[in-house]
């Protein structure tokens, strides 16, 4: 599993950004967020109450952006949290996580780039995106010594 992901899951609180984007009296604000792993963005674009707000993602590392755009995909295709987390935690099989990407493509909920970034990483999908990034795994070693 080659790939430069170094957080699979951000660990911030952003209340305090979606606190801070509810005050501002633009009801269409364009919102500029370091994409990591995705969280914050889902976060931020479901607890935020701007109808036409436009979010900008930005990372130094691309492999971060093709998670947060798989994180924003699996949100918005996926019927229940339930599915969500199953698919974020590798709970599904390859050709189950193949066909995911598949309609997630076809349906546009995320960018060509990212969908051929993860069909030809297919194998850190099925495993789970969630516990792919270096520090995960990191901790993953602290735990079990």
């Amino acid at each position: 599993m080659m790939h430069n992901i170094a957080f699979s899951q951000v660990r911030e609180d952003p209340q305090i950004a979606i606190d801070i984007i509810n005050r501002l009296e633009n009801r269409s604000p364009r919102i500029l967020v370091v994409a990591s792993g995705g969280c914050n963005v889902c976060n931020i674009i479901s607890g935020v109450d701007k109808r036409d707000m436009i979010v900008d993602c930005i990372d130094a590392n691309i492999e971060q952006l093709y998670l947060a755009d798989l994180r924003l995909a699996t949100v918005a295709l996926l019927p229940d949290v339930k599915h969500i987390i199953g698919f974020l935690e590798g709970r599904f099989t390859q050709i189950q996580c193949f066909e995911i990407l598949q309609m997630m493509a076809f349906q546009d909920c995320i960018t060509a780039e990212s969908y051929e970034y993860w069909k030809v990483n297919l194998e850190l999908v099925q495993y789970g995106v969630n516990k792919i990034g270096k520090y995960e795994q990191l901790f993953q070693q602290l735990i079990s010594c």
